[in-house]
C-alpha cells in the first residue's frame, strides 16, 4: 500500500490484526497537534507516524503520514 509516498506492507495487519488497539499517542507537537504511532499490534512495516490535528473539539484530521523515526521512541 502507498501511504503518502511510503510503501507500507500491511499484510500482517490484514492476516493477523487483532481487535485491540494498535495505535498509540507518541508525542504532542502543540496544543492542537499530536503524533500517533502504529505499534507492534498493527503489523505495519515500517511503523508509521500519523500527524493528527484537532479541527474542532470533536473532530481530528490526519494531516500527514510518515515512516516512524525509530530513534525518537
Amino acid at each position: 500500500m502507498d501511504m503518502n509516498g511510503n510503501k507500507v506492507d500491511i499484510s500482517g495487519y490484514l492476516n493477523f490484526g487483532v481487535s485491540g488497539m494498535c495505535l498509540e499517542v507518541n508525542r504532542r507537537i502543540d496544543s492542537k497537534t499530536i503524533i500517533i504511532r502504529s505499534s507492534a499490534d498493527c503489523y505495519f512495516y515500517p511503523d508509521l507516524d500519523f500527524r493528527v490535528t484537532e479541527t474542532t473539539p470533536t473532530l481530528w484530521r490526519v494531516i500527514s503520514v510518515e515512516a516512524a523515526d525509530e530513534t525518537a521512541r
